[in-house]
């Protein structure tokens, strides 16, 4: 039986791996090794920690940031701020201290997602990044309020264009199926039990008159960071409707109208709506729903609604949707760690196919591969704004830019979900990716950007890198999720490590290099045995 209660065993080094790949973008071996023999509440005392904010990306051009608050004309164009943006961002995820915040900046990102190509502004996008950094480990409910009239929203969904008289639903649409209550099960052409047309149309109604402020001058008082402003003289909004909306039974028939066309009745208003949605208990399923899907397992049956969703939602509303709590109780549940039963059909250890974040940065960071310096800005956005986000897009997951407004498909895609990052050309370009980490990644003029240092790395991660059945055994330990049987360590032994030498042969080529320091005797045999580790199907999970 599926149950949250809490796993009170020491965490083996199998368990202690598994929070950490589940909670970081690649664990380390450090990382791995110190959560060994803790207790998963202990460990999530240091993994549930906001970061301090970072300093915005840096311009070249100007030595200083874009966002104070918005770019100049000395600033770099808005296609090179982008790639500074991803760069900047992804680099975050690289040097990550150990806590899950990284990870719940990406969840809001998928949550919320935008494509980047109908904002074209990348202040916007920082700006909207900002709140999922702000709100990573915050409230779900404060956060949602935020992105109604956030600039990058108010573009990616049209908010921009809806006004009285002449209403655009897209973002009212979404906010309701993507955002908060989900869509129910269809029970006629206008009605999907959480919502129905009748209040999409009074939603847009009610969100009608916000438009962007390119300037990003308008600070929102509760989040401190820029968001959209009210169409008018900014003390009246003047295309707004003021008119009573009528919601139907699914929101208990509740009625919203502002007392008057000033800013600070509509901005009431909408803290009226959001209040209202956030009073559904489809809210919280939904979300709850979400984050099960992205830190445990894809498939929630009927069980798995009963004993793990319905209690986690009925934490996160007695918690006035503040989501720590909710994290806590999930992750160190005896259902996350497979100890609430004895069948193995439904383990979830390893169970994830990892996207292609987790396999670029996830396998950087584990295997500490180092990367130019931001003091290098160029080549520093060149190999994290550049390569890695071409390796992404190589992969399925064109880096802020979904394929449509609902996002990832592996991340909401019904019945597939995470399944959906492998067909045979994304299998193909994960494979190459070990060819980049592994032979290095250069420059246009040749000049390396990163490449891992084997032999140095196995010198300093092995107890003993001279017995090939060590060496094997310990990398597959750090780079896989599950245990392998012998057969199976033998398998990488013998058409990795040892395709052309045999044992013996390893140990002398590996004390040869130790006692003169030279790596060309070892360089091709751990290039063969990270290749066929990296390119294993055990390695696409987690």
């Amino acid at each position: 039986m599926a149950s949250l209660a809490p796993y009170t065993q020491p965490l083996t080094q199998r368990e202690a791996g598994h929070l950490l790949r589940r909670t970081l973008i690649g664990p380390t071996q450090a990382e791995i090794s110190n959560a060994t023999g803790q207790f998963a509440a202990q460990l999530l005392q240091q993994l549930l920690v906001d970061d301090p904010i970072p300093n915005p990306p840096i311009d070249p051009l100007t030595n200083s940031d874009w966002v104070s608050p918005a770019p100049g004309p000395n600033n770099s164009p808005d296609d090179v701020r982008r790639i500074q943006f991803f760069g900047w961002w992804i680099h975050k995820m690289h040097t990550q201290p150990t806590t899950i915040h990284e990870r719940m900046v990406w969840f809001w990102h998928t949550h919320f997602p935008t494509i980047e190509t109908r904002i074209t502004n990348t202040a916007a996008l920082y700006y909207q990044h900002s709140l999922f950094r702000k709100y990573a480990l915050g409230n779900f409910k404060t956060l949602t309020r935020a992105m109604c009239i956030d600039n990058a929203m108010l573009v990616h969904l049209d908010g921009r264009l809806n006004v009285a008289g002449s209403p655009q639903e897209n973002f009212a649409r979404e906010f309701f199926e993507l955002f908060t209550v989900g869509k129910g099960a269809q029970v006629s052409p206008t009605d999907y039990t959480t919502f129905t047309e009748t209040d999409v149309k009074e939603a847009t109604r009610l969100l009608t008159g916000w438009d962007v402020d390119g300037s990003f001058t308008t600070v929102d008082p509760i989040t401190g960071i820029p968001r959209g402003k009210l169409k008018g003289n900014g003390t009246i909004a003047t295309q707004h409707d003021t008119g009573t909306k009528t919601f139907t039974a699914a929101f208990n028939n509740t009625s919203i109208a502002p007392a008057s066309n000033q800013v600070v009745d509509v901005e009431a208003e909408l803290d009226a709506f959001v209040d209202m949605v956030f009073a559904s208990p489809h809210t919280a399923k939904y979300l709850c729903r979400r984050l099960y899907r992205f830190f445990v397992y894809y498939d929630i049956t009927p069980e798995i609604e009963n004993d793990i969703i319905a209690p986690l939602a009925a934490l996160l509303v007695q918690q006035n949707y503040e989501i720590k709590p909710v994290l806590e109780a999930l992750l160190k549940s005896s259902h996350f760690f497979d100890q609430d039963d004895q069948v193995l059909q439904n383990n979830n250890i390893g169970a994830i196919i990892k996207s292609p974040i987790e396999i670029t940065v996830g396998s950087l960071r584990t295997l500490e591969v180092p990367f130019p310096a931001p003091n290098d800005l160029v080549r520093h956005y060149l190999a994290y704004g550049n390569k890695l986000t071409e390796a992404t897009g190589g992969q399925g997951m064109p880096f802020h830019e979904p394929y449509d407004v609902a996002g990832f498909d592996p991340y909401y895609q019904f019945p597939g979900f995470n399944r959906l990052w492998i067909t045979p050309n994304y299998l193909a370009m994960r494979y190459l990716w070990s060819d980049s980490i592994t032979g290095g990644v250069a420059d246009m003029s040749g000049l390396e950007l990163f490449k891992l240092d084997m032999p140095a790395f196995v010198q300093t991660h092995c107890s003993n890198p001279s017995n090939a059945d060590v060496l094997i055994k310990e990398m597959c330990d750090l780079l896989l999720p599950i245990d392998l049987d012998q057969a199976r360590l033998d398998y990488f032994r013998d058409n990795g490590l040892l395709s052309g030498i045999t044992s013996s042969g390893w140990s002398t080529d590996w004390t040869t290099f130790t006692q003169n320091g030279n790596a060309m005797l070892v360089e091709q045999p751990l290039e063969k045995m990270f290749r066929i580790i990296l390119q294993s199907p055990e390695f696409q999970i987690y």
